[in-house]
Parts: structure tokens; sequence; C-alpha cells
């Protein structure tokens, strides 16, 4: 705010909230044009809304340049009674006493209208707890933010493609038949992400009953690649990496593939017939990962996939179209 308020803080501090809202568009018009400039990813920390504890609501301090502006947003969800703590101690700053439960109030007012703001303005959110590796968290997420566009997602889907057709190339003498299946509704009739989900609802870890998914695919957002990308973040929101995999072991016991795809996988793998196979899903890679090993079929049959930011990407309609179009093209696969 000091470089585009003449008299910096202090004197935008003193003019009326009118005017500071303009300030505001004015600064986030500056670092826009910064960051076109250089061409370097721009990280800025800044509020939301201010709500004393006396006011009735809160005050929006966020623009509408803001919202065409920002492609990211996490949250640092740091518990109440931590920031009462930290205000009592800091020495430097004197600031209005906030009662832990009115914090609370405020916090949960603030990701409501953020995950609103993400269906609506199509940017991506996620919130992160304050805990030890924090730090370490927010820093892997910056640098994934700042490479994974649509051009590396595709680009990741296809070397993820080509090893497994490696793979299935090395137990056959000549392949020359891919079959390229689904999971969720195809290889079972259960649904991988509804189960996850409603194991996360029957365990008290999600404030209602919606499907986070379903609210997610029925915005505006609707099948693309940042609502997949949020999908993404809605699973690293809520489970560490131990609870994820936890929880999709979990999931993939409840799964029943049907069993004529038991027989025809059974068949693909034992014959080595010039056929092989690779199942392609939208939906938890790990858990049919799980799936296949409960049969027996892991070590011949690969899942491209994701749902955590380690996977490197996300599968949408228009990867699974790429898949089939590169098995005919580049290895010449019957699909």
């Amino acid at each position: 705010m000091d470089a585009v308020t003449d008299g910096g803080m202090e004197a935008f501090k003193a003019i009326s909230e009118r005017n500071r809202m303009h300030q505001r568009q004015i600064a986030i018009s500056h670092i826009r044009k910064i960051a076109a400039g250089t061409g370097k990813a721009t990280i800025i920390a800044g509020h939301l809304m201010f709500w004393p504890e006396d006011d009735e609501i809160a005050t929006a301090v966020y623009t509408q340049d803001d919202l065409e502006t920002y492609t990211h947003i996490i949250y640092l969800d740091v518990p109440a009674n931590v920031i009462v703590q930290r205000s009592r101690d800091d020495m430097s700053k004197v600031r209005e006493a906030a009662s832990v439960s009115h914090l609370e109030k405020w916090q949960c007012c603030e990701k409501q209208t953020l995950r609103q703001v993400r269906r609506e303005h199509g940017i991506l959110f996620m919130s992160i707890e304050s805990e030890s590796t924090a730090v370490d968290r927010v820093a892997a997420l910056l640098h994934d933010f700042c490479r994974h566009d649509e051009q590396h997602n595709d680009q990741q889907a296809m070397r993820l493609l080509d090893n497994a057709v490696a793979n299935s190339r090395q137990s056959q003498d000549y392949l020359h038949t891919m079959l390229v299946l689904d999971g969720e509704k195809t290889l079972a009739a259960e649904d991988g992400g509804e189960l996850f989900w409603s194991r996360l609802r029957k365990l008290g870890l999600l404030n209602d009953d919606d499907d986070p998914l379903k609210t997610l695919f029925g915005s505006g957002l609707g099948y693309s690649y940042k609502a997949f990308r949020q999908a993404t973040l809605l699973y690293e929101e809520v489970a560490s990496e131990e609870e994820f995999d936890i929880w999709c072991k979990d999931v993939a016991s409840a799964v029943t593939m049907h069993p004529e795809f038991k027989s025809l996988l059974h068949q693909v793998v034992q014959r080595g017939s010039g056929v092989g196979a690779i199942i392609v899903t939208c939906g938890l890679r790990r858990v049919w990962e799980k799936v296949l090993e409960k049969e027996g079929l892991s070590s011949s049959i690969k899942v491209i996939g994701g749902r955590r930011i380690a996977d490197g990407l996300v599968i949408t309609p228009s990867v699974k179209a790429a898949v089939v179009d590169r098995l005919q093209k580049a290895h010449h696969q019957y699909v």
C-alpha cells in the first residue's frame, strides 16, 4: 500500500472506507502489472475481511479486481486460541481484544466466503491448519501452483501412459491391442470418491451432509481442468498422506470388481495374446491400485489417475481422449 498511497500506510488508515477500497483496487492492479511484466508468480499476504467484536457483521476488504487477479488462495487456519495468545504476547502493536468464540465465527465466515468465491470465480482454494509441517506444505503447494497448468498436466499423463505401455510390452512379445478402462461405475458398481467422503462423514470430519465433489462439479466449473485440480486440493485439505492411504485402503476393501471384468482382466494377464490393459480414471488412483492388488492384477495392469498433489496430474475428459489418441498414433495400438 505504501507504493500506491501518498503518505503510505498511515495515510491509508486515515482515509474513508470508500477511498480505501479504491486504493486497494489500485494496489492489486499495480501488482498484476508487475507480475505480467516479469512473468513471475506473485505471492500476496492479505486479509479477506475485518470484524471488530462489537460489529454485527464483518467488513469485506476484497475487491472485484482481486477476484479477477488471484489464481489460488491458501488460507492459514490458525486456531483461535493461538491467535489470542499471540496477540497478547506481541508487544510491538496494540490490537483490539477479541474472544476465542468471535475469532472462530470470523474464521468460519471467511472460509465459507472463500469456498463460494472458489466456485463462482474459478480461484483454486485450500485451507491449511497451523501445524509443525505447515511451512513445508505451503512451500510444496506454491511450487506446484507455479508449474502446474494444463500443458504440464497433459505431459505428465502422456509420460505415465508411455511407462504403462512399456510395462505391458515387457510381459509380451508383441502388443497390438490395449483395453482402456475407467474405474468408477465401470469395473465396479461402487464409486470410490463417494465411499471416501461417506467414510469421512461417518467419522464426523465433514461439517454437513453434502458431497463436496458433487457440489464442486455441479458448479460453474463443471468437469474442467480447474475443477479436477480443486478436487485434488479437497483431498489434500482433509487428509495427510498417511490418513489418505489408510482411508483409500478402507474404501478399496468395500469395492467389488464385476466378475465379468475380473475374468477378462485375468485372461489378458495370463494369456499374453498381444492384448494389454490400463485403467485411466478420474477417481482415486490409490483406491484402484489397491483394488487391483486385492485381485492379484496390480503387477500387470497400471492405473493412471490422481487426486493428490504428489500424483502430478489430474484426469479430465480431454486427457482420456488424449490417451486414446496417443495409443493409436504413437504406439500404433488398437484401442
